[in-house]
């Protein structure tokens, strides 16, 4: 589908049919019309919002991928009481399943252009409003070492904010994002990929989720908590002691402090990591992958995570639908 046809099929910048759709003309004429033109948008004798358009008959896409919508001479026109008479050149862009959600005036324009990206991207990061003058004697003096110099201004509310010592901003919780992975397949990292050593102390580092399951073995109050969980009890933080390299480790909170777990999503077309992630979610106490896979204390572990998830209930198969037909057959 062409990007034109996208463009007519969610954005339409024409007075609907009063017949045919009477609660959508009706609102685009409460609130999607510019005019008739004042003061406020007009600049050297015209509109600064170029209106009234030129008809057309089809939308078309400029080079930078701007567009201009289809404004077809059809003869559907409004007269509104002050006697300025409308028809599609002065109509505002609009969305008419927003327009009739929202009741009000909603302009919604389509964006397909690079340049869009950068204008969003400058606002966030040209940082404090500025200025860099200096007026001598009624003239104004540029001088190109203080144009170095950032001047920032701050308006009357801000000023008095912090005068009276108000917080500028406040913190709530931390979010500690934790990883997921399946037996051996953590991530590394490492910088020389022919030194040996080096990959060999990449793999042996261990990840959040396998010292997960150490804290489980050696700290009798994480079992009673869900991986996700961890983080509000227990800190992961640098650990070193004499003659043993520096490694990572979930540590105990010695003070309180407002954090919330949470495991990386998973899509369900990676069955083993996603049916391990829900493990994760519904067992505690687990001291390794393989401990993950018991249900109900059996010696013997399930072969996957997938069906153990099924073993516990946590997610259906078909085999339910055959015990539905098997009782049925038996049955009858």
């Amino acid at each position: 589908m062409r990007t034109a046809e996208v463009v007519d099929r969610y954005i339409s910048a024409q007075l609907p049919n009063p017949e045919l759709y009477p609660r959508l003309h009706e609102l685009v004429v409460k609130h999607m019309i510019h005019g008739p033109c004042g003061p406020r948008c007009m600049k050297d004798g015209k509109c600064s919002k170029h209106f009234p358009h030129d008809f057309q008959e089809e939308t078309k896409l400029d080079e930078d991928g701007y567009p201009s919508y289809a404004r077809p001479d059809n003869g559907i026109t409004v007269t509104k009481s002050s006697g300025f008479v409308v028809n599609n050149r002065y109509v505002v862009p609009h969305c008419p399943n927003l327009l009739l959600e929202l009741n009000c005036h909603i302009n919604v324009e389509v964006v397909s252009s690079i340049k869009a990206v950068k204008y969003l991207y400058k606002y966030i990061f040209k940082g404090h409003d500025s200025a860099a003058m200096k007026i001598v004697d009624g003239s104004v003096v540029y001088d190109e070492c203080e144009s170095f110099l950032d001047s920032r201004y701050m308006g009357s509310a801000e000023a008095v904010w912090r005068i009276l010592g108000y917080e500028l901003h406040g913190q709530s919780h931390s979010i500690s994002r934790l990883p997921l992975h399946l037996p051996g397949e953590q991530r590394v990292s490492f910088v020389d990929a022919e030194n040996e050593d080096e990959l060999r102390a990449a793999m042996e580092k261990m990840s959040m989720l396998m010292e997960y399951f150490e804290l489980n073995s050696r700290d009798p109050k994480a079992r009673e908590l869900y991986y996700h969980e961890i983080p509000e009890k227990y800190t992961w933080k640098k650990i070193s002691t004499s003659g043993e390299p520096t490694k990572m480790q979930w540590c105990e909170r010695k003070s309180h402090f407002n954090v919330i777990g949470r495991m990386y999503s998973v899509s369900p077309t990676n069955q083993e990591l996603f049916h391990l992630r829900i493990l994760l979610n519904h067992v505690k106490g687990a001291k390794s992958f393989e401990d993950l896979k018991r249900v109900d204390g059996q010696d013997e572990p399930c072969q996957t995570f997938t069906q153990t998830c099924l073993e516990l209930g946590l997610v259906k198969d078909d085999k339910e639908w055959e015990k539905v037909l098997n009782e049925s057959k038996n049955y009858h």
